[in-house]
């Protein structure tokens, strides 16, 4: 499993370690894992130039947890999206000529774009159109290209792409972002999503260790108007005060492709996944409530203000990233 160093990667690991059908986890990563596990074995390698066959000889599942989910567009995300295509060109050449019979691709719902004409909720047969110029929907459609196009090549191997909608847990701002973007942008006929990363978690382990295949969504149970994730987040005058902050710091570090899924609704259906045995934890409301909790604990609002840069980030891509910079 690539990014195991990740929050989601060390959560996902710690499922597998408990699970009695998981004989051993090889773990990749830029930077070593803060927990440790019985069944843990770890790699520290930059998969862009690390002999990655000799690492899978003897595995039977891959899982990737995709890099591109960023939404600020700076030159050295854009340079890690762009390493991401081929990260994941060299994990599946190396699979290929392995023992590897299942991959599992980790990206996010930002592939089907944001549009005023996007079904509601969008399911797993709607047509990837992400919005041009947004370059980390359109690296996650290209890397899900590669992995689907390897899954045709090799008939006798299963592969499950996850579709992840904007992910929270435990000190992460996304739902806040998202809560707070609709009266920055007076978008209050939008409907909002998100999913906990514990649930992340758990549909990865389903995905990894069942024989489920296909393209599967993750998201909570249904979705929330803007109105209702403004009530549940403080209502006026809880959010009037974060959103003045947004205008004031976080629009400017909005790429103006990253604008239409801050305006749009993009919300996904979850049925197929829960159809194959998953089951979400945690409600949008729930969600909300813990963000705006964890925001108003923060000392230093600024940082809360930012939100909406990295509302449609997973977690565990940034922290990691700034990780292997330290």
């Amino acid at each position: 499993m690539t990014g195991v160093a990740s929050s989601i990667g060390e959560r996902v690991v710690a499922l597998l370690d408990s699970d009695d059908s998981v004989v051993s986890i090889v773990g990749l990563d830029v930077s070593e894992p803060v927990q440790a596990a019985r069944k843990f074995e770890f790699h520290l390698c930059d998969l862009a130039t690390t002999d990655l066959k000799s690492i899978l000889r003897g595995v039977d599942v891959l899982v990737q947890i995709g890099a591109s989910t960023a939404i600020a567009n700076t030159s050295e995300q854009v340079l890690l999206r762009c390493k991401d295509t081929e990260e994941t060109r060299r994990l599946l050449d190396a699979a290929g000529g392995s023992s590897v019979r299942r991959v599992v691709r980790v990206a996010t719902a930002t592939v089907y774009g944001a549009w005023a004409n996007n079904a509601v909720p969008i399911g797993e047969d709607a047509p990837l159109r992400p919005n041009n110029g947004f370059l980390p929907a359109s690296v996650d459609a290209e890397s899900e290209r590669i992995v689907l196009d390897w899954s045709d090549r090799h008939p006798d191997a299963t592969t499950v792409v996850l579709r992840v909608a904007p992910v929270a847990g435990p000190g992460d701002f996304g739902p806040f972002g998202f809560a707070s973007s609709p009266t920055a942008w007076e978008r209050t006929d939008r409907l909002v999503q998100f999913v906990h990363i514990d649930d992340v978690a758990s549909a990865v382990g389903l995905a990894t260790v069942s024989e489920i295949s296909g393209v599967y969504n993750v998201a909570a149970n249904g979705y929330l108007d803007a109105r209702e994730a403004n009530a549940i987040v403080g209502g006026t005058s809880g959010t009037s005060k974060l959103s003045s902050l947004v205008k004031r710091h976080g629009r400017a570090d909005v790429p103006s492709a990253a604008l239409p899924y801050l305006s749009h609704s993009w919300v996904i259906a979850n049925d197929l996944l829960r159809a194959a045995g998953w089951e979400p934890k945690f409600s949008n409301e729930e969600i909300l409530l813990l963000g705006a909790d964890t925001a108003r604990r923060q000392p230093n609002m600024a940082r809360a203000a930012s939100l909406v840069v990295s509302v449609l980030s997973a977690a565990w891509w940034i922290r990691q990233k700034r990780r292997s910079h330290k």
